[in-house]
């Protein structure tokens, strides 16, 4: 037999050249897939904390490094810069200085931090260098530098001054900020920063089910600001579907993934802090006002005349105190004989206040906002004015001022702030006057915050055209519509007044292209005015009896105010449900004017 070649009959040597080219081609696939998750994967790259925290300098935000005292702040899901901006336009922005500062042992944010952020009521008075803070029953004013504070002329000791000032900046101690409002102020460090939150409203919150970053930008390649712990509590911010926008309560505000969190659900949060309530009086029934021009003490006496024919009428409000100069003196013209007589008929009375300047070079508004500017000028008006009433059983206040301008608003509605601490525990009425509240006129007046601290608020829904080279009617029926609406949409119904007008404006324009001026004229002097010179034609759109004429060359404007006018502004006025009316004023009207106003009210 023939012999096997290879003369053992031994299996055939397997080559290693595929084992080595499937280990090369894994080991490529590896690569490739780490590749891709270092490049596709999440990340954890930590940010720079004390950039995430505006405390280095940024030249792209303007930010310069924050000094040793100085700590960031955290306000409410904002991370504030060095310098925020409050407003919605950038001529209406006002910037402030937003950072805190470590005085001592205690942490101090700025004033109008806190006024923009946290609670209107922080007021300063620059000229004396006093803090106030109000609510329904107490004022609480501290000094600059002092270890005390006062409520309603009690002080109360502090290891800390309540208010500081570093430049032209004004600063709050945190522990008064918690103490008198719904903010709670945490302080940490790690950076160092303030996480301001007020308790107050629904919030959105939701738990951690395992530890996870929280990332600066929702994404897992974004930087972690912090680690977060299984079972840590978060306030959800926006819902942005895999990602929530959230910040813990450390003021750490980032996104984490929706998956990593669970029992999201919203949560009535409240503050410690109980303030004594804003309670108001109310008439108890629909209020007839008119309001009753008196100029002089003799002026009193026209008490029964001027008030024969006023059908209807509930409350009656004389002009009887007059802020004349710049030492806050107030001209008193009140009568207790006058008011025993108005409450025999049922009426209640609430004194008039308003500005007339007395002396020479000093205009409405200078007088304003020197009284208004000045703690001690307040509340020496104050105690004139409330003296007074309680002394004569005066039922109320009635605030008429008309000469508040942006650089004062403040200062005005502090002393309306103060004025309704001392009416509130006296029990008398405090209602105040406004114009329609447009936008400008709401935020200088605060007609919002004038709703909550006031009985009632007045808006004089008249004087759409006042003055220009346009002639116009004074009340129509869209301007008082708009009127109601806007003054509503800020104040409750029940304790809404509207004003209308006991006078007409007749408007004269010389030529077709003169300007325009007016005079007024008491309801009966501009009817007859229209009689001489034809017949008057009912504008159902406007609301009024008009009626245009020429008189050689000046043309003649005339929208009537009467009966009829009036019924129409009532009928306006009832589909809101406000609390009534206020006619200004007594003796220029005509028995039935009364008659329709009273048909309503």
């Amino acid at each position: 037999m023939a012999g096997n070649s290879n003369g053992s009959g031994g299996k055939k040597k397997k080559s290693v050249k595929p084992l080595i080219w499937t280990a090369v081609i894994l080991l490529i696939l590896i690569a490739a897939v780490f590749g891709v998750y270092k490049i596709k994967g999440p990340t954890h790259n930590m940010e720079d904390l004390e950039k995430y925290f505006f405390l280095k300098a940024n030249s792209a935000t303007g930010t310069s490094d924050a000094g040793e005292d100085e700590l960031a702040v955290v306000m409410e899901d904002t991370m504030l810069d060095q310098i925020s901006y409050y407003g919605e336009t950038a001529e209406t922005q006002v910037s402030y200085v937003s950072r805190a500062y470590r005085s001592g042992d205690m942490v101090y944010v700025g004033l109008d931090l806190v006024y923009y952020n946290v609670d209107q009521r922080f007021y300063w008075d620059n000229n004396e260098k006093t803090l106030i803070t109000t609510n329904a029953q107490d004022m609480i004013w501290a000094k600059l530098n002092e270890n005390q504070y006062s409520v309603n002329g009690n002080f109360v000791p502090t290891d800390y001054p309540v208010c500081i000032e570093i430049g032209s900046n004004v600063y709050i101690a945190v522990d008064f900020v918690d103490q008198f409002s719904c903010a709670k102020c945490k302080v940490l460090d790690n950076p160092r920063r303030v996480y301001i939150t007020r308790l107050e409203g629904t919030k959105t919150f939701c738990e951690v089910k395992s530890n996870t970053p929280l990332r600066i930008r929702g994404g897992i390649r974004s930087n972690v600001v912090v680690d977060l712990e299984k079972g840590e509590r978060l306030q959800v911010i926006s819902d942005e579907d895999d990602w929530l926008e959230v910040i813990n309560e450390d003021g750490f505000l980032g996104y984490v993934m929706t998956n990593r969190v669970k029992d999201i659900h919203e949560e009535e949060v409240q503050s410690d802090y109980e303030e004594p309530e804003y309670t108001s009086l109310s008439v108890g029934g629909p209020v007839l006002l008119a309001w009753h021009g008196i100029y002089s003490d003799a002026a009193n006496g026209d008490f029964g005349n001027d008030t024969a024919n006023a059908n209807g009428v509930n409350v009656i409000s004389p002009t009887w105190y007059s802020i004349t100069h710049t030492d806050g003196s107030v001209a008193v013209r009140s009568s207790a004989d006058y008011v025993s007589e108005a409450h025999g008929k049922g009426y209640l009375v609430w004194g008039l206040l308003d500005i007339d300047s007395y002396e020479d070079g000093v205009s409405f508004y200078s007088l304003t906002k020197t009284i208004f500017g000045s703690t001690t000028l307040r509340q020496k008006v104050i105690n004139t004015v409330m003296d007074d009433i309680i002394s004569k059983g005066i039922d109320g206040i009635n605030v008429d001022i008309e000469t508040v301008n942006s650089e004062g608003h403040r200062d005005y509605i502090e002393f309306l702030r103060e004025l309704s601490i001392r009416c509130r525990q006296a029990g008398k009425y405090l209602t105040v006057d406004n114009y329609t509240p447009y936008a400008n006129n709401a935020n200088i007046y605060h007609t919002k915050e004038q709703g909550k601290i006031c009985d009632y608020v007045i808006t004089m829904a008249y004087d759409d055209y006042v003055g220009g080279d346009e002639p116009g009617p004074n009340a129509s029926l869209p301007f008082v519509k708009e009127s109601v609406e806007l003054t509503t949409a800020l104040v409750d119904p029940s304790k809404v007044i509207m004003g209308v007008p006991f006078y007409t404006r007749v408007w004269y324009r010389s030529g077709e292209a003169g300007a325009a001026y007016n005079e007024s004229y008491g309801i009966n002097d501009a009817e007859e005015i229209v009689n001489n010179h034809g017949t008057a034609t009912w504008d159902q759109n406007l609301g009024y009896n008009t009626l245009t004429y020429q008189n050689y060359e000046t043309n003649v404007f005339v929208w009537l105010e009467d009966e009829q006018s009036l019924k129409a502004k009532c009928e306006v006025f009832s589909q809101y449900g406000v609390a009534g009316v206020a006619a200004w004023k007594l003796g220029m009207e005509r028995p039935a004017m009364w008659d329709a106003l009273a048909a309503y009210y």
